[in-house]
């Protein structure tokens, strides 16, 4: 099947539906936002100039070459000459290209051809010649030669024709290949050896046994190390004011009091994890650790299962069955993060060197005394046990003739993590100690070959960084570093390596492919006040990232912590900025203790930046610091996955404008890897349910493709046999007994359809069809584990754990209306994902599946008598109309009711949360009231975007009213949910929107609303920039008002546009473009205006087909 035919088939079938409603919509309605929305914009049919073929066979060259502008921008694997691609045969690479933006240039034809060598192109294809291909692709074509050898570098150019005009060769670009399966591999897995770490603790967990039912708790137990801190888990269940003494006795109950503190919670938490720290360390024998004098309600976990050989629990001084949670450490317990070096020699002219490095955990590469690339905390996370990835590096500039040496610093990650806070989601235990592979492989100027890798000539010692954490931070000892350890001729007694194991039997190596996470932005404070022996600085943005410091006036020894925090908190507990008097917020950090300690050197000027955890923070405490703190001393560097931004969007609004620096900051701040919920407390998981609703806000405003291509891997990684997903992935509860825990193995069908969702998104952006492909069956499979257990099509209650989540309404009604939509909605898009891969059968299969859902949905909610779903919130509202399941004779009337909903009940504020808050703006603009989405979006109290605005925010709040939310046990002021209005600002506001996949037709169609006199929005597509901005202007019209309006648009070359232009309630218009008119009150001017089709006026739009170029186009008003 063709895409041709799918085409033509998706066309027949959107006029048939778009016919349909249109009957139903209000005077002036544009039902295309609707249908873009849920999915139908794929096959909405195209009236406009077209030079597009179809794919066919290779034809010989034709003729005036030259007189279309060359290909600009190539790419390969969505990416700027690439180094690491997978040279398989079963996944060949893929090629784009762009064409300038000149006006009418659209390709009917190409040829690519690629070569071992830059200056045999473009004269001769030696490895590919694709012949002339008669097709208007320019996106995702894939390579066509033969296999691709590994650890190579090629080089492609390509030449374009719109009908019988070539284009001059574009210039060469390259791209190297990797290693292509686990099997081509040499070298082995070594690490540091893990020293004998002194520690006492039982790890299962049963039930607590609550102090308020005795008057102490108790626990022996008997240690043969010594030992500085002792400590347990003690559930508050929330309680605020919960307060309990804890001591240590030798001995037993009667024995000697050895310390004693006195611990409440920072917030109302369930759960406590405390330890008693020591001022000397005590000996090896027994003793006795105790609970006494409780508050409010304390507990302390216990165990049946889990019990210490010498050890008793007790209650109220009598021994009883079982023990409880406890962890005892000796002084030696830290996070390894070993130094491995090896020397070598090469005995020839190096022509070219590539070094493939894995880390489980963090890692940094060093070679002759260079740090090698700017990648942090590489590489990315993945499912271990399932794939991991591998970076690849160029080091011909590194290395000589002669002796070299290689050198790796190692970090724990999330590979190494050790964490237990139940309460707080974390359940993981180390899969391992920081391990590394490498396989350098040196071709000589003579064509010899030499290969380095990974065995036990190669050495480690412990670094200066004493700890690491992805949560707490990390301790650096700058008095233990080693001068010279990555350079040749370094002598010093290390040890051997050991030799370790990977991650399982049957895990997968590949390259890491999505954009590295990097330094991308430096910036000084916004103020500094000292506070006592501690500074306090504010850096005016809350970020991703760490402080890098700079030391003047040291003694060896000195101490410096850096401690990290979203916001300020005063006395009451209520938000300032307020340097003088606030303190950091450290109460909805729970468990990480987010907080950097360097130890100086003592010996001149020392600079310090953590290399192996990262903050989320805009204000920070510097205590410790010698001398006197000046902005030129401390910086901070924002830290995230470098997808580039490539988009923008600004109006006449500046709160508006203030809500999309917060989304931009938002997404990208929770991008390391993976998208995640949040970058400060003890979480970072890639909440699936965070994700799907800004997905397309990554489009517009980043260039995220192999990004989310990388996260739905995981997906695949994850999934269970059963077919379902977890509600984090990767997963984040990486022990045996949690991954028992049905919550946590079965995410909630609203958060598990990423796995569906985000693929459709992507295809919407790029037009390529591979991820939808790839991951066909597993797409399948979910949507079949899903279809197995509902019952007559409807979701019980039971399978349903969010709802509509942090809604301002009541999110734990109506479960299972929730659960049953997104059973919908993603059966329904992948009915649309078959239908667009040419899978007729299963199209057909999962499209009556749907409708079989919409009948049971309306069935088992939907109340005819008062037109109203489940217990009547915006939610249970908007979610069928967002999905056009609601019967036609009752849409109006649902309609309307939701609108009254809003306006008085509500007071004109949303009241939706995470799933219904985007299907809710884009419906309202859908049904004809674009005019109240946007006073929704634009109202300035809680609920909303500018109410966070008005209250200092840099970035989006995890609920609504976090302001309210101080030491709830889950607050957040870095957020992803709510950036989805950024998509919003572009598509609405602005007007730039898909219309066929790819952005091969665009539609420019801006909504002009009272409050605002011009808009301005670009983003770079695959096809290039798509640009478009409105203001009002007066014209000669007879109502002596700004009642006119320019609109710019920009249209990328090989791309075509309807572009539709508000008549802004006028009978008699006028358009002009570039100063000359081409529409005459219903009469159309100039039919050969460059670059301009048909011109079509619907009620209160004129809708302007063109091809590529700029436009600037004026509306102006004749009179009435």
């Amino acid at each position: 099947m063709t895409d041709t035919d799918n085409s033509q088939r998706s066309e027949q079938r959107s006029r048939a539906v778009t016919d349909r409603s249109a009957q139903k919509r209000a005077p002036g309605l544009d039902r295309r936002e609707y249908l873009k929305y849920t999915g139908t914009i794929a096959s909405v049919p195209i009236v406009a100039k077209s030079v597009r073929g179809s794919e066919g066979d290779a034809v010989a060259s034709g003729p005036d070459e030259g007189a279309v502008p060359a290909p600009i921008g190539l790419r390969m694997e969505y990416e700027h000459e690439p180094t690491n691609l997978l040279p398989a045969a079963d996944r060949p690479p893929r090629l784009s290209w762009r064409l300038p933006r000149h006006r009418d240039v659209e390709q009917t034809a190409y040829r690519i051809r690629v070569a071992t060598g830059a200056d045999a192109l473009p004269d001769d294809g030696t490895v590919w010649d694709s012949g002339r291909v008669n097709s208007s692709r320019s996106t995702a074509i894939e390579y066509g030669g033969e296999q691709l050898e590994s650890d190579t570098t090629y080089y492609w150019t390509v030449r374009v024709w719109d009908n019988n005009q070539g284009s001059d060769w574009s210039d060469p670009t390259r791209f190297t290949t990797a290693i292509p399966d686990d099997e081509h591999w040499e070298g082995e897995w070594i690490g540091a050896e893990t020293p004998e770490q002194d520690v006492l603790e039982n790890a299962d967990q049963n039930y607590p046994a609550a102090l308020h039912d005795v008057d102490t708790l108790g626990q022996s137990f008997k240690v043969d190390f010594e030992f500085v801190r002792v400590g347990g888990q003690f559930p508050t269940w929330s309680a605020p004011d919960s307060a309990v003494t804890v001591s240590l006795y030798e001995g037993d109950p009667e024995g000697e009091l050895l310390a004693r503190d006195r611990i409440s919670p920072d917030a109302a938490e369930n759960f406590l994890w405390y330890f008693l720290e020591l001022d000397e360390p005590l000996p090896a024998g027994t003793y006795f650790f105790e609970q006494s004098e409780p508050e409010e309600t304390v507990g302390w976990r216990s165990h049946t299962d889990s019990t210490f050989k010498d050890g008793q629990a007790f209650e109220d001084g009598a021994p009883v069955d079982g023990d409880r949670t406890l962890r005892v450490e000796g002084e030696n317990v830290s996070d390894p993060s070993p130094l491995l070096r090896t020397e070598f020699g090469l005995e020839k002219e190096v022509k070219s060197a590539r070094a493939h490095v894995v880390t489980l955990g963090y890692g940094e590469l060093y070679a002759n005394g260079q740090r090698i690339g700017d990648e942090q905390l590489n590489p990315a996370w993945t499912e271990y046990e399932e794939r991991t990835l591998y970076t690849t590096y160029d080091l011909e500039d590194a290395l000589e003739a002669g002796e070299n040496a290689l050198g790796l610093w190692l970090g724990r990650g999330w590979y190494g993590l050790n964490a237990d806070d139940t309460a707080h989601y974390v359940q993981w235990d180390a899969i391992g100690p920081p391990a590394a592979l490498v396989q350098l492989n040196v071709t000589y100027a003579d064509g010899t070959t030499a290969t380095v890798t990974t065995d036990t000539s190669w050495t480690t010692t412990p670094s200066p960084i004493v700890e690491n954490h992805i949560y707490d931070g990390e301790t650096y000892d700058a008095r233990e570093e080693r001068s010279g350890w990555t350079e040749p001729g370094f002598v010093e007694k290390w040890d051997t390596v050991n030799l370790l194991e990977p991650p399982s039997d049957d895990f997968e190596l590949r390259p890491q492919r999505l954009p590295p996470t990097r330094v991308t932005e430096t910036f000084g404070p916004e103020a500094i006040v000292e506070r006592g022996d501690a500074y306090l600085v504010d850096f005016g943005q809350n970020l991703t990232g760490w402080i890098e410091l700079t030391l003047r006036e040291t003694d060896a020894g000195d101490e410096i912590t850096l401690q990290h925090a979203e916001v300020l908190l005063d006395e009451d507990d209520e938000l300032t900025r307020d340097l003088e008097t606030g303190t950091l917020n450290t109460k909805d950090l729970r468990e990480a203790d987010v907080t950097d300690v360097y130890t100086a050197r003592g010996d001149g000027v020392e600079t310090y930046e953590p290399r192996f955890t990262y903050h989320g923070f805009r204000y920070a405490s510097v205590e410790g610091y010698p001398g006197e703190l000046t902005a030129e001393d401390v910086t901070a560097k924002v830290v995230h996955t470098d997808f580039g931004e490539t988009g923008s969007f600004a109006c006449s609004n500046e709160d508006l404008n203030q809500v999309q620096h917060n989304a931009v900051w938002g997404l990208r701040g929770n991008a390391h890897g993976i998208p995640t919920d949040c970058p400060q407390r003890d979480e970072r998981f890639g909440w699936t349910g965070d994700v799907h609703q800004n997905a397309r806000a990554d489009f517009y405003n980043f260039d995220p493709v192999r990004f989310h291509e990388k996260w739905i891997q995981d997906h695949d990684d994850n999934q269970r046999s059963e077919g379902h997903v977890t509600n984090t992935i990767p997963f984040a509860r990486h022990r045996e007994d949690a991954e028992d825990d049905p919550f946590w193995e079965v995410a909630d069908p609203n958060w598990g359809k990423t796995y569906v969702i985000v693929p459709w998104h992507g295809y919407l952006h790029t037009g390529d069809k591979r991820l939808l492909e790839e991951h066909y069956g597993g797409m399948r499979n979910y949507i079949d584990f899903w279809h197995d257990q509902a019952e007559e099509h409807v979701i019980s209650e039971e399978m349903t754990k969010f709802g509509d989540w942090l809604s301002f309404e009541d999110q734990e009604s109506d479960p299972s209306l929730f659960s049953t939509f997104a059973h919908y909605e993603t059966t329904d898009r992948f009915a649309r994902i078959a239908d667009a891969l040419g899978y007729d059968e299963d199209a057909q299969t999962y499209r009556e599946r749907a409708d079989a859902i919409a009948e049971a949905f309306n069935n088992e909610f939907f109340d005819r008598e008062t037109s109203s779903y489940g217990t009547g919130t915006q939610a249970t509202f908007v979610l069928p109309l967002s999905e056009d399941i609601v019967p036609d004779q009752y849409e109006e009337d649902v309609v309307e009711t939701l609108v009254e909903k809003i306006r008085k009940e509500d007071d004109g504020k949303l009241q939706t949360g995470f799933i219904a808050t985007r299907p809710l703006i884009y419906t309202l603009v859908e049904h004809g009231y674009g005019e109240l989405a946007y006073n929704v979006i634009s109202q300035p109290e809680q609920p909303g975007w500018v109410y966070m605005v008005r209250q200092d925010a840099t970035t989006m709040w995890e609920h609504w009213d976090s302001d309210d939310q101080v030491g709830s046990g889950m607050n957040s002021m870095n957020h992803r949910p709510w950036t989805l209005v950024s998509e919003w600002f572009y598509r609405v506001l602005a007007g730039i929107d898909v219309s066929e996949p790819g952005f091969a037709h665009i539609e420019i169609s801006p909504t002009i609303v009272d409050d605002l006199e011009w808009v301005e929005a670009e983003t770079e597509t695959v096809r290039g920039t798509v640009a478009s901005r409105w203001e009002r202007v007066e014209t000669p019209g007879d109502r002596g008002e700004a009642d006119g309006l320019r609109l710019a648009v920009t249209i990328p070359g090989n791309s075509t546009a309807t572009v539709e232009i508000p008549t802004l309630s006028g009978e008699r218009v006028r358009i002009r473009e570039d100063g000359k008119t081409i529409w005459n009150n219903g009469n159309r001017t100039r039919p050969n205006h460059p670059g301009i089709g048909d011109i079509s006026r619907e009620s209160n739009r004129v809708a302007v087909e063109t091809t590529s170029g700029e436009y600037a186009f004026e509306l102006e008003h004749l009179g009435n």
